[in-house]
């Protein structure tokens, strides 16, 4: 059968709107041509910036407004650039333009801050990437300016919490006698539940964005928070590493963060399941739950099981490779970080292979048994 006919048929059916198939697309340009056109704009951005350097960068690093409306007309360039210049040279030379004119604008504004990082800096960088999330075109400029967001985000929570910010830069524990257990955990939840929970809301509802125009939103916003949420979890293992060389006790900042990653698993999971049978899904819900409580020390595991199922359910290879080298690195920098024997080491491991193979072993016989063909 031919695709002409197989289209009359399924047309014919009511499968598919036209009767005929689409147009094969246009041949791409190889992806090593692409990446040397790439090459080629950002090396020409780099260029360009460097010369406005040399010929202004005395005056500019004195005066901050001039230095901020520099920035705000490399965006507009780049902007302007983006939307009228198709190609991977034109591309990737206004992206290049637009993240140095941004860079610009926050420098001149850090520098009038005297370089404090605070509410008005962060507030800054959300009403700067806010709108260039939304009217920039090109998808890898939208996810930095997703990932801006996230960042300015996390930096408000912690704005708003000296305790916390004593805690995370003070590692000798010179601040962690007078911080409060509760204001720590909240903050932290409160900076990275959005994280986890818009993460799994992304994949989860991965197949109703992916082949619409909602895809040049939603796919580098998902990017981002994911990179987001792996960064923090990244931070919190560097502080757990802090703890056996200079006593610091992490469990003040982890603790919100990995109330956060159980509630994106249980919401993940949940979302899963909700075509399941009730048995099944009572069933996936409380494992889930099992899961977190016990990958509450170590959260980086919970959020890379999370984006291995999430990965599995929209079929996408990229997201599940790097779960599995994610979820890889997590369990052995716990392991390895973990203070105990290798005995006692040895008996927890043994103690979790027994625990999800008698998991696996109810799930086979007391919950598929008569289930169905469950999806």
């Amino acid at each position: 059968m031919t695709p002409t006919e197989l289209f009359a048929r399924l047309h014919a059916e009511g499968l598919v709107a036209a009767p005929q198939p689409p147009a094969p697309p246009a041949a791409a340009s190889p992806w090593f041509v692409r990446v040397l056109l790439g090459g080629c704009g950002w090396l020409g951005a780099l260029l360009l910036v460097a010369a406005l350097g040399v010929l202004l960068g005395e005056r500019l690093s004195r005066n901050e407004a001039a230095l901020a409306g520099c920035g705000a007309l490399a965006v507009a360039a780049a902007l302007m650039l983006a939307r009228r210049a198709p190609g991977d040279l034109g591309a990737q030379f206004a992206l290049a333009l637009s993240l140095a004119g941004q860079m610009a604008i926050l420098a001149a504004l850090a520098m009038q801050l005297d370089y404090g990082l605070g509410v008005l800096f962060a507030l800054a960088v959300g009403a700067l990437s806010a709108p260039l999330f939304v009217v920039y075109p090109e998808p890898l400029h939208r996810f930095f300016s997703a990932l801006a967001l996230c960042w300015a985000w996390d930096r408000l929570c912690r704005a708003f919490g000296d305790d916390l910010w004593t805690v995370l830069f003070d590692p000798g524990g010179a601040g962690l006698a007078g911080t409060s257990l509760a204001s720590a955990t909240a903050l932290t939840l409160l900076a990275a539940a959005p994280l986890a929970l818009g993460a799994a809301w992304l994949w989860l509802h991965h197949r109703d964005w992916a082949g619409s125009a909602r895809a040049a939103w939603c796919a580098p916003a998902a990017w981002a928070v994911t990179l987001s949420l792996q960064l923090r979890l990244g931070e919190a293992a560097w502080y757990d590493a802090l703890r056996f060389t200079r006593g610091h006790t992490p469990w003040l900042y982890a603790g919100g963060l990995a109330l956060a990653v159980a509630a994106g698993l249980l919401y993940a999971v949940h979302g899963l399941t909700l075509a399941a049978p009730a048995r099944l899904r009572a069933a996936a819900l409380g494992a889930a739950a099992a899961v977190a409580l016990a990958t509450l020390p170590a959260p980086g595991i919970g959020a890379a099981l999370t984006l291995l199922l999430l990965g599995f359910h929209a079929g996408l290879r990229v997201l599940m490779g790097l779960a599995l080298l994610g979820l890889l690195g997590w369990i052995a920098q716990y392991y390895y970080l973990l203070a105990l024997g290798l005995l006692a080491k040895s008996a927890v491991l043994a103690a979790t292979g027994l625990l999800l193979l008698g998991v696996r072993a109810a799930l086979a016989r007391g919950f598929l048994a008569g289930a169905g063909d469950v999806a």
